[in-house]
């Protein structure tokens, strides 16, 4: 008997992240440390286009060997201080970035916590960390971000849905 599978996924956010953001899994692109991982988006930044920014998904810092601590503003800033860079982990309830997107946001170290949920990351001093805690805390960021065309959205989610129905 057939079975149920219920994969949850949102097929929007995963066309987007996939069709146009920089794939960061640790299964497409491998990396054992932190380093390795600013110089894949170092790499990434030669597709950023003037006035864009590098954006990037599938970060998992529990995927590598020993564990990688979380990305912050700083080690973000090791790929660019000049382009502003949005990153989120592989849980899609996660994001990092730079001091760039921080500033080009107006977020900093006095903006208030969403109301709708989200935390903005400080560390014991309470300057911000460049951590972003569920996606209400994105908001200020994909507002600052240049939107795709109709025809990218749309040639994202028809690569997805051609993905998806290649795997049965």
């Amino acid at each position: 008997m057939p079975g149920f599978v219920e994969p949850h996924v949102h097929i929007v956010v995963t066309s987007v992240f996939e069709g146009l953001g920089l794939n960061l899994s640790n299964f497409t692109l491998p990396y054992d440390t932190k380093e390795t991982l600013i110089q894949k988006m170092k790499a990434g930044l030669k597709n950023v286009p003037a006035g864009g920014w590098l954006f990037g998904f599938g970060v998992d810092p529990s995927r590598t060997t020993p564990f990688m601590s979380e990305l912050t503003a700083d080690d973000l800033d090791k790929v660019s201080t000049t382009v502003p860079i949005f990153i989120v982990n592989q849980s899609g309830h996660i994001g990092y970035v730079n001091h760039k997107a921080l500033e080009l946001a107006g977020v900093t170290n006095k903006t208030p916590n969403p109301a709708g949920g989200g935390i903005y990351v400080k560390d014991a001093k309470g300057n911000l960390t460049g951590k972003l805690v569920e996606p209400p805390t994105y908001l200020p960021f994909m507002a600052k971000m240049p939107n795709p065309t109709e025809e990218q959205l749309f040639g994202a989610i028809q690569g997805t849905m051609r993905k998806m129905a290649s795997t049965g």
